[in-house]
């Protein structure tokens, strides 16, 4: 039970860290075209 339970956190875990570096990708393209038309 309680290996099951580890289990599932580190899933858990790493979809979240997952989630999180693509929401920074796509944060920074975003970023980089904003600063691209700005400028440009």
């Amino acid at each position: 039970m309680s290996e099951n339970k580890k289990r599932l956190q580190l899933v858990v875990a790493s979809c979240n860290t997952t989630n999180h570096f693509a929401l920074n990708i796509i944060i920074f393209i975003c970023l980089v075209f904003l600063l691209k038309y700005k400028y440009f």
